[in-house]
């Protein structure tokens, strides 16, 4: 069986979707799978380890971003995400992380985040539709798709607002496991799937 660790990082304010979509899709797909078993954390962006999602939803993180275990995948959450375009520490984080080879997402406005980092230059995107026209206008050499619940962008992924980080999600059990794997956690979770 192999094993792909999968961070979540949520921030204060990240969208509780954001954060707990992705959660529960690689959760259910890592208790379907007899082959790929799926590790999930969820981290921080700051040294302490709670975080207040919105609607002050609190949780606690496994890890913070400075004392994190390696990854073979990131998913950055959206939300109202000024203060995390705005540290320094993540987003340094992100862009070791991204040139050392691990596939990095984001959801819904967590694609400022990777802009933000670097991570994102150019190629097309997508954000929640509330924000693409900031998106585009920040990010002038971004091609920002509209009507996408997500896009590719090289080694990198967006997604739409909020639902679409499930459909993302959903993608990239497709990609680290099966297309098989991803259609039983839709149909597991009672998801009408988005390809």
């Amino acid at each position: 069986m192999t094993t792909q660790k999968i961070g979540i990082v949520a921030f204060d304010q990240a969208e509780v979707l954001d954060v707990m979509g992705p959660f529960e899709v690689f959760s259910v797909a890592g208790r379907l799978s007899s082959s790929v078993k799926f590790e999930v954390s969820l981290l921080s962006d700051q040294l302490n380890k709670r975080v207040n999602l919105r609607h002050n939803l609190i949780v606690e993180t496994n890890y913070s971003i400075f004392e994190s275990p390696k990854f073979d995948l990131i998913v950055v959450a959206g939300g109202v995400t000024q203060d995390a375009e705005r540290n320094t520490e993540l987003l340094n984080w992100l862009k070791l992380s991204h040139e050392s080879g691990i596939v990095i997402a984001s959801i819904c406005t967590g694609a400022f985040i990777l802009a933000e980092a670097g991570i994102l230059t150019s190629g097309e995107v997508t954000t929640h539709w509330e924000d693409q026209d900031d998106l585009a206008r920040r990010f002038p050499n971004l091609k920002v798709l509209p009507d996408e619940r997500w896009v590719r962008n090289g080694d990198s992924f967006t997604s739409g607002g909020i639902s679409a980080g499930i459909d993302l999600s959903l993608h990239l059990v497709e990609v680290f496991a099966s297309r098989d794997l991803a259609t039983n956690t839709a149909k597991q979770m009672e998801y009408r799937w988005v390809l």
